[in-house]
């Protein structure tokens, strides 16, 4: 406690409940709570220096969260007398990282608390899937998760658009014109499962895709149309060359909404 310069003089007076971690006989990180009821403050929360930047912290909060759900604590009270300097001092984008970050192993019910508190504050930014991303909808939530959720039987689509829900929510350098690859990557997946063909393209697998199952052509000629978005001269998978039109955030998030939604579709037509 000393080091990490945290008040420690009155812990043999105060009912802390701590949980810690050791290496060998050393102990090398600590956190605790002092609990009041159905409130509790957090306390003592130190990792030694040279073991820091290893999740030890993070697994140490996890594993304090769970306890204090198991204790009846509702509320969980943290005082310090630093977090207002690094706040003040952090990019935008830091502070919803730390956010991410705090809440990367939690169930979906907190993300959806959550997303209710940015909601109220009038935030641009959701959590989906985990990621806290420039996305506001609930539906094009619910579509997005829907399609990251599906049986590992489509693992190469849940794998783009993983790569696709990232490379948009980056929030320092996002990579819109590759977030659009992997989303349309992600229909080409999907599609050449479904007809069991590796090495067709796209438009031949909706061809196929609509004589088997019925989809109706002006749909499946929309979809190729926003195919051909991405694959013209100058297009997105084309290298990005002098005079291309800059991809932006309202063109990168709508191919990952439609992209998801249409897989979703597809998936309940087979």
């Amino acid at each position: 406690m000393k080091e990490n310069k945290l008040p420690y003089e009155d812990l043999l007076s105060s009912q802390v409940l701590f949980i810690t971690r050791k290496s060998g006989e050393k102990l090398i990180a600590c956190i605790g709570i002092e609990k009041y009821g159905s409130e509790a403050l957090l306390r003592s929360f130190a990792v030694d220096d040279s073991f820091k930047n290893k999740g030890i912290g993070a697994e140490l909060l996890h594993e304090l969260l769970t306890k204090c759900e198991e204790e009846g604590v509702k509320t969980l009270h943290l005082l310090t007398t630093t977090a207002a300097e690094y706040f003040y001092k952090t990019e935008w984008y830091e502070k919803l990282n730390l956010v991410e970050f705090c809440f990367e192993d939690e169930g979906k019910q907190l993300h959806e608390v959550c997303n209710d508190f940015l909601k109220r504050e009038f935030s641009a930014y959701r959590f989906v899937d985990g990621i806290i991303v420039e996305v506001n909808s609930k539906e094009e939530i619910i579509e997005i998760e829907e399609a990251l959720n599906q049986s590992d039987k489509f693992k190469p689509v849940k794998t783009h658009l993983s790569t696709a829900l990232r490379l948009l929510a980056d929030k320092k350098s996002p990579d819109y014109r590759n977030s659009i690859k992997e989303s349309i990557s992600a229909v080409e997946s999907i599609s050449k499962i479904i007809v069991a063909d590796n090495s067709t393209t796209l438009g031949q697998a909706l061809k196929e895709i609509e004589k088997r199952h019925k989809i109706p052509k002006s749909l499946k000629s929309a979809f190729s149309t926003l195919y051909g978005y991405t694959s013209d001269v100058g297009g997105i998978r084309h290298a990005l060359l002098d005079g291309d039109d800059e991809v932006k955030l309202e063109e990168a998030k709508f191919m990952l909404v439609a992209c998801s939604a249409f897989i979703n579709y597809l998936i309940t037509k087979i």
